[in-house]
């Protein structure tokens, strides 16, 4: 049951079972989403991954099979890898498997924003609010598109038993109210194809300029043959991190608030560091006070005439008031006592020495989706590492590190060789940019090399990249007063004009299928090219089916049927909860101890997973380590 951990590992899971049998939450196996005394049957597993038996085993092997979860949803069982002691933070302690379904659909009204306002007619808004009321009522059965007939096939292949909001893949669900949005603008006369998103998304990239620059920079060190582009992967996969569909769930509260826990926890040990210093100073003080009290005393008793007696006190008056002032250990202490809640109720003193210090108003180390400003360190960057990071746990080396999972340098090397590229693009941005550069340093390197891009359909989600967002992309290179930005834009420009660079949307992308379940003149599409990046957590999903598998399963082994003629490559951020595999269980276990409940949602932490052959040895076959998932 346990056999892709170690025996370290093991006996570490086991004893949280233990731990989680003991409050009641119940056994679970490592690849489960539910108990497994209610475990659905076999067929209905496959059903629900879109999957019949004889070809899922040609996806699958026979342990992932056995194991093959439920698709992620409304779930309200405990995640595991949010279940903690610690009492900071707690609210996190009881959160579900289910919390990036309820997340969004807590916020489909700042997702779907641009639709309730003008240019939209007052009709199309109040179709599009209509909408979101129906779907939040979790009970309320599924209704068929009045159109798309063919989609309808997936609605009805639900079955009867999850023919209802609560019930539905969350997957699934994303896919159908883009659906539900388009029948919307076609009956209210609207243009489906204008991208609602267009503003805000020119306003991603422009504030994102000096971000660019700056990975502009590396070019320079990167090698004629391209053995070291793998520093353009690492910033490709941090890139990820300006989501706006991010910002819109888990963003107001994440992204700002949780580097600052990190920064606060290194201000509590800098002020448990002060506590004793202060202490220090506070007991000399008073020694001192203490000796010039003694002299003074002996001086009046050698000057008082003689018989007469002196009544002056052995211990010198303190002015209590006076040493709080001068050291205001309470608030020291305090903060050390109540940790991270002390400081967002704001309970250290204006005027007191450490509130600059303490403040969250005043701390020095935000993030931001708009532009740059001096003194802050930005999400896109790469330096933050040092910050937010946690000691690296797949090599000897013990430096401080983001990536939860790091084959870039392998990727690397494996795209030297490859001809035919395929990177189905993420987000539109800082991310965008990234990825054209990569793009443009890919066709550079090699004669007779061409790379296709995948795109999204308009307002399919709202930062994902559309054709109009590759030509706005190179537009915005172009004009910016940089001649490397410049150069690239206008390699790209060529290679779009003779057909080295191929744009695309596949309406495959507009259904709720995984890779392993597409129609198969996508797949033969597919199997033309040698290498193939995914990006982003949108497609990453359709790698996993989204169903919820356990975030160390084997990312070599769940793939191991898809694209088996390409390099498999994704890059990612690990921004939200329970769509994430194939790291390292040190890395999961350091991750959670360091962000608690938040590890898997924050958007600090990105993961570089490219595909081995997990069959290749016994040892690939067994443990779950970084070199063999």
């Amino acid at each position: 049951m346990f056999n892709y951990f170690d025996k370290e590992n093991i006996d570490k899971f086991e004893r949280f079972e233990k731990r989680l049998k003991a409050v009641g939450v119940g056994y679970k196996h490592p690849a489960w989403g539910n108990d497994i005394g209610r475990k659905p049957s076999y067929e209905q597993r496959l059903n629900y991954s879109y999957l019949r038996s004889p070809t899922a085993t040609q996806v699958f092997d026979e342990y992932t099979l056995k194991g093959l979860p439920l698709p992620r949803g409304f779930n309200d069982e405990v995640d595991f890898w949010a279940f903690k002691e610690d009492p900071i933070m707690n609210q996190k302690a009881n959160k579900t498997m289910g919390d990036y379904a309820y997340t969004v659909w807590a916020n489909l009204d700042a997702i779907y924003a641009p639709f309730l306002q003008a240019p939209y007619s007052e009709a199309c808004q109040e179709q599009v609010r209509n909408l979101i009321e129906e779907v939040r009522d979790l009970d309320r059965k599924i209704t068929p598109l009045k159109t798309n007939t063919k989609w309808n096939l997936f609605v009805h292949g639900l079955g009867y038993q999850r023919l209802r909001y609560r019930r539905a893949p969350i997957y699934f669900l994303e896919n159908y109210v883009y659906q539900r949005l388009r029948e919307i603008l076609i009956e209210t006369g609207e243009d489906p194809e204008r991208d609602a998103y267009e503003e805000v998304k020119r306003k991603i990239t422009e504030g994102s300029k000096d971000s660019f620059l700056e990975i502009l920079d590396i070019l320079p060190d990167l090698r004629a043959d391209g053995a070291n582009l793998d520093r353009l992967l690492r910033r490709s996969a941090t890139a990820g991190r300006l989501d706006l569909f991010h910002n819109a769930t888990y963003g107001k509260d994440q992204i700002v608030g949780k580097p600052q826990i990190t920064y606060d926890e290194k201000h509590m040990y800098q002020l448990r560091e002060e506590t004793k210093r202060m202490e220090a100073e506070k007991e000399a003080y008073i020694q001192q006070k203490r000796a010039e009290h003694k002299a003074y005393k002996a001086q009046k008793i050698a000057d008082a005439p003689e018989g007469k007696l002196i009544d002056i006190n052995d211990e010198p008056d303190f002015d209590e008031d006076e040493l709080q002032r001068l050291f205001p250990m309470h608030l020291v202490k305090q903060f050390n006592n109540e940790g991270l809640l002390q400081v967002r109720n704001r309970s250290i003193m204006p005027g007191s020495r450490f509130y600059s210090e303490t403040s969250l108003d005043n701390v020095t180390m935000p993030v931001t989706y708009w532009g740059r400003e001096e003194g802050k360190l930005y999400v896109g960057d790469m330096a933050d590492q040092q910050h937010f990071g946690v000691p690296n746990c797949w090599t000897s080396c013990s430096y401080v590190t983001i990536f939860s999972r790091d084959d870039s340098t392998k990727a690397a090397e494996k795209l030297k060789d490859s001809n035919n590229l395929l990177m189905v693009m993420g987000h539109t941005g800082l991310e965008c940019l990234t990825d054209l550069v990569l793009v443009d340093q890919y066709l550079q390197r090699g004669q007779g090399r061409k790379a296709t891009l995948h795109l999204s359909t308009p307002n399919k989600q709202m930062s994902l990249c559309t054709a109009s967002d590759i030509h706005a992309a190179v537009d915005f290179m172009a004009a910016l007063d940089d001649h490397r930005a410049k150069g690239i834009a206008t390699r790209l420009r060529h290679a779009l004009e003779k057909g080295s660079l191929i744009l695309k949307s596949p309406l495959f992308y507009n259904t709720p299928l995984p890779y392993w379940a597409a129609p198969q003149n996508f797949k033969a599409h597919m199997n033309q090219f040698d290498y193939v990046i995914v990006k982003s957590d949108w497609h990453y999903r359709r790698l996993t089916g989204d169903l919820e598998f356990f975030p160390c399963f084997a990312f070599s082994r769940l793939t191991s049927g898809i694209l088996p003629n390409a390099t498999l490559l994704a890059l990612r951020t690990v921004n939200y909860p329970g769509s994430v595999v194939g790291l390292p269980y040190s890395a999961v276990n350091r991750a959670r101890s360091h962000y608690k409940g938040y590890w898997d949602e924050i958007g600090i932490f990105a993961a570089i997973e490219m595909r081995y052959d997990w069959k290749a040895s016994e040892q690939n076959r067994v443990f779950d380590t970084c070199n063999c998932v």
